[in-house]
């Protein structure tokens, strides 16, 4: 719980809101990595080391799903994550990663998702209720002039376990615009449509929103967060969208949710359940290759604080 101020004591002491944090994994980029310019681990440490080291050696807590691995680069020197260019089509070069924090392989790290839990017998105060998820980093276009495409992608998807196909992949979050920015806004939802078809560059879902700050924000680094809420009694879902610690943008209309994503052979998952981060940079349709965009300090977990 957040601590509190009593009597004539002082305000709330600053960062205490993160002791409502449940876990919460912390990427490093060369983290457990030998050298520059080489592949990420998808290693990542919490305050709670056995959830992230198995006999004292490392577990991947960001787990590979696409056929390129970002790679660990010092640019400018800072640490980054580069969630590289991909050019060809239908997932034959998508770079993406998954949140799984869990020891076991092909484990899971969704996040407990109705998003509306009604009706209720009766008000349950002293029972507990589902966690939130959280995902923040510091993001930035690799060059300045580079153009954007919603196939660059950091947020929440509903993954079934194919994510070779980037509008199988129902998603929200933070998305290039087609332009030279980015916006906030979902993707493919709520049901990601069947079909062999990637997303084109512009392609966004409704009631998206681009703050001023990135129409074109160049090279420079700026802060994102989405915060995924489940519903509970008396309250329903929402996925809240913040730039530079401010909140932005809350979505709580379902048609933006990622309800369900598609397989390879066009067969819809279980509604809500797998819905997980991810960072991608996808295939871009054919087209020119989707521009790579770097990661700073990228960190993601479950919280007991349902607000935004």
């Amino acid at each position: 719980m957040t601590l509190r101020k009593v009597g004539a004591s002082g305000g709330d002491i600053p960062g205490s809101e993160v002791l409502r944090n449940y876990l919460e994994w912390v990427m490093d980029p060369g983290y457990n990595v030998s050298a520059v310019d080489t592949a990420i681990g998808g290693y990542a440490y919490s305050r709670v080391l056995p959830s992230t080291w198995n006999a004292g050696n490392p577990v991947a807590v960001w787990q590979t799903r696409g056929n390129q691995i970002a790679f660990f680069r010092v640019v400018n020197d800072i640490s980054v994550v580069d969630v590289f260019a991909v050019a060809a089509a239908l997932g034959a070069q998508e770079c993406a990663h998954l949140f799984r924090p869990a020891n076991a392989p092909g484990a899971s790290g969704q996040v407990d998702f109705p998003a509306d839990f009604t009706p209720v017998l009766e008000a349950a105060p002293g029972v507990g209720t589902p966690r939130a998820s959280f995902f923040a980093a510091w993001v930035r276009k690799r060059l300045a002039g580079d153009a954007t495409s919603c196939a660059q992608f950091f947020g929440f998807a509903n993954d079934n376990g194919d994510l070779n196909v980037s509008r199988r992949v129902a998603r929200i979050g933070l998305m290039g615009d087609g332009v030279s920015g980015f916006r906030f806004g979902s993707v493919n939802t709520p049901d990601a449509p069947a079909g062999a078809v990637d997303n084109g560059a512009t392609d966004i879902g409704p009631d998206s929103f681009q703050p001023t700050l990135l129409v074109n924000p160049g090279a420079s680094w700026f802060h994102v967060r989405i915060k995924a809420v489940p519903g509970i009694p008396g309250q329903p879902a929402r996925f809240g969208c913040y730039l530079s610690g401010r909140l932005v943008k809350v979505y709580t209309n379902v048609n933006n949710f990622p309800r369900t994503s598609r397989s390879t052979i066009d067969v819809s998952g279980a509604a809500y359940w797998p819905i997980t981060p991810l960072f991608a940079a996808f295939g871009n349709g054919g087209a020119a290759p989707s521009p790579g965009y770097y990661l700073r300090d990228v960190r993601a977990g479950f919280t007991d604080d349902l607000t935004l």
